[in-house]
């Protein structure tokens, strides 16, 4: 899951490593989500260590006796300089790097921040070590970019190739792994969700 809405969505600001508080909007929605989620029972929840993945993942969580483990490759991408920015104020502010954002160069490292091949290694990494883990509903609490990484894996996808999906706050994506093969099953399906 990515996690609920937060200010910076709101503003379309870039948030990376910041950390900001769920709106309200935010908090409501994935208490519909946790709603759609009673049906499953889960083994295992990760989550990234950043505070609005968090505390998504408490709120789905809040009637589970189950430990959410945090782990930091789960992080969004760190975009460095760039965090707290939106779109025109990174290409009036830093337009050489507004201009090597859009080229998607994987091997382009944001000042301060990480490339996108490191971010995309991380990220792959981690899904792969729980796929290989022995339990069979595993909930994830991460970051839209995180997502992006996994079905670009999925689908093979270049890191330079533009992103023809979406991935909402507090939508319901669902991957099943069996035979060393991933399947996409749902993406960003927000149907528990009144307002969509």
């Amino acid at each position: 899951m990515r996690h609920g809405e937060t200010e910076w969505n709101v503003k379309q600001r870039l948030q990376g490593h910041k950390n900001t508080p769920l709106t309200r909007e935010g908090i409501k929605r994935i208490e519909a989500l946790a709603h759609r989620l009673n049906k499953y029972t889960f083994d295992a929840v990760y989550s990234s260590d950043q505070l609005r993945a968090v505390e998504t993942a408490r709120i789905i969580m809040q009637k589970s006796k189950l430990d959410i483990t945090k782990d930091e490759r789960l992080r969004e991408r760190s975009f460095g300089i760039l965090e707290g920015l939106n779109r025109d104020e990174i290409k009036q502010k830093h337009p050489e790097i507004w201009e090597r954002m859009m080229a998607r160069d994987p091997e382009y490292i944001f000042p301060e921040g990480e490339t996108g091949n490191d971010f995309y290694n991380r990220t792959v990494n981690f899904f792969e070590e729980i796929a290989e883990n022995p339990h069979q509903n595993i909930l994830v609490v991460s970051h839209g970019g995180v997502l992006t990484m996994l079905v670009r894996y999925i689908m093979k996808l270049p890191a330079e190739a533009p992103r023809h999906f979406s991935i909402p706050n507090a939508g319901f994506n669902r991957f099943t792994y069996a035979d060393k093969v991933w399947l996409i099953e749902t993406l960003g399906d927000l149907s528990h969700d009144e307002n969509h």
